[in-house]
């Protein structure tokens, strides 16, 4: 069972939706995290806060988003049946590779 438990940040949603409707989630090596939504992919800082929205690539919802090329820079998603990738200047943190330590917050 987890305990202490406390909201780690607030997500964006529309206006029509009553919840975010948040699927998968990965995380960068810069303590970034990256939650598709029905908005898009909501990137937030360390502390939470959301700092971009990445535009939903396709008109089916989005399911999964995760790190990955032989990089680790390339960010893929899933919708529907289809898989998106776009490259970006962040690395992915991968499970397997260890642990990272991110870089202090910015405030």
């Amino acid at each position: 069972a987890l305990g202490n438990q406390q909201r780690y940040g607030h997500l964006h949603r529309t206006d029509d939706r009553g919840d975010v409707g948040a699927a998968g989630m990965t995380m960068d090596t810069a303590g970034r995290n990256y939650v598709v939504s029905d908005t898009g992919i909501q990137v937030l800082d360390q502390l939470g806060r959301v700092h971009l929205i990445l535009k939903n690539p396709s008109e089916d919802s989005l399911s999964n988003v995760v790190f990955g090329g032989s990089n680790g820079d390339r960010l893929f998603v899933t919708s529907g049946t289809a898989v998106f990738s776009r490259k970006l200047k962040a690395r992915g943190a991968i499970p397997w590779k260890g642990a990272v330590k991110p870089l202090d917050p910015q405030l």
